[in-house]
């Protein structure tokens, strides 16, 4: 195949249904800022980037700029230099190797295309995963706005992105979010939840929201703490715990350190199914995709073994066919078996909520002031 090369002076802004906002966050787009569909070629891409770096590598394309200066490139106007978005793949650290390449006939290779392996067809675009991650990027910039309210001055200073912050302020942290984890639930997760008996959907509501700290949780300490000899806990994408020293309170007397000695024994059991969770989702590497698109199979069957609901049991076979095509998609050589290991988290993530709220009514008999910030938060729940 002959090289091409390729000139981007009469090339216009294309628009682009993505925000051109950069956030750098652990789910956009390293090439052009618009939420990522994943890792891609080693890195975390959008679609239209990933197609791009693709369809050049495999044909071979040559550009060339005749700009002065490199122009930068932001989901609004990714396509106005292709060479400028081709060195932004590569410095992003997109490789080439990862591009699945026609063999040469000559070789006595058979070509990728003709494989005996049986192709599966492709489902339509995924809608359903797509809405899940749109709901959780909702979630994450609400969580970061309601800290830099909370922590003003953490903000002000620049400090560290992540910051330990003792339990009780972190209660309070989670009374100001948790209504915004059941928006990301009944217009997301579970559009249909509106049609829910009332105490159905509390059951779900409650259910959901604990299962879906503890993946999140899970996902965030292997994205900020990958090693498995750290101690910490990433409970936001600003604030951590230490699993063997949790801090309960800012300022603490004698008596304080005792109290926070008994709260940490009895949280010991969460600890360690918390670690062993942490420890297999880092060992997968999930991204952001795959995390909710388990969390989305888990709710959609605990909503259609409570009520049911035939669109619950329709969108947990639709969202099983869109990550298995997503898995595939990455080019991971055992993507069956991948499939079958984010499944099985399933199980993980409903022991370690119920572990957890196990943890939480022992606290509550040993210490009476954890009881009251745990009784607040219940108070709230009660009001879905």
């Amino acid at each position: 195949m002959g090289l091409h090369e390729e000139s981007d002076s009469t090339m216009t802004p294309a628009s682009s249904a993505s925000e051109g906002v950069r956030s750098d966050g652990p789910f956009d787009c390293k090439v052009c800022g618009a939420p990522s569909s994943g890792e891609l070629f080693g890195v975390q891409s959008c679609r239209a980037c990933g197609a791009f770096f693709r369809r050049t590598v495999a044909e071979k394309k040559k550009y060339r700029c005749n700009h002065e200066k490199r122009r930068e490139i932001t989901s609004e106007i990714r396509n106005f230099c292709r060479k400028c978005r081709f060195d932004k793949c590569l410095k992003a650290g997109m490789r080439a190797e990862k591009v699945q390449l026609t063999r040469d006939k000559t070789r006595n290779i058979i070509s990728s295309i003709a494989t005996s392996k049986k192709i599966w067809p492709s489902p339509p675009e995924p809608r359903i995963l797509d809405r899940l991650m749109e709901g959780y990027k909702l979630y994450t910039n609400a969580h970061k706005s309601i800290f830099a309210a909370m922590y003003p001055e953490l903000t002000f200073a620049d400090a560290a992105p992540m910051v330990e912050i003792p339990i009780f302020e972190k209660l309070q942290l989670d009374k100001a979010i948790m209504p915004n984890i059941y928006i990301v639930l009944r217009d997301f997760f579970s559009p249909y939840a509106a049609k829910m008996a009332s105490a159905d959907k509390k059951d779900v509501s409650k259910i959901f929201i604990r299962r879906f700290i503890q993946m999140d949780r899970a996902y965030l300490t292997s994205v900020y703490f990958p090693e498995d000899a750290d101690d910490r806990i990433a409970n936001s994408h600003n604030h951590f715990m230490r699993y063997k020293n949790i801090k309960f309170a800012e300022e603490e007397d004698d008596f304080r350190k005792i109290m926070d000695h008994n709260l940490t024994g009895a949280f010991t059991p969460y600890g360690k199914r918390m670690r062993r969770l942490c420890k297999k989702v880092k060992k997968l590497r999930l991204d952001v995709a795959e995390m909710v698109g388990v969390m989305g199979i888990l709710n959609c069957e605990e909503v259609y073994i409570r009520t049911s609901c035939k669109q619950a049991l329709e969108e947990r076979g639709q969202l099983l066919k869109e990550l298995h095509s997503y898995i595939r998609r990455k080019g991971f050589p055992d993507s069956d078996i991948r499939f079958g290991q984010l499944l099985l988290l399933n199980r993980d993530v409903e022991l370690v909520a119920l572990t957890f709220w196990e943890c939480i009514y022992l606290g509550m008999v040993t210490d009476d002031g954890y009881k009251e910030k745990i009784d607040q938060l219940r108070e709230l729940l009660e009001k879905l």
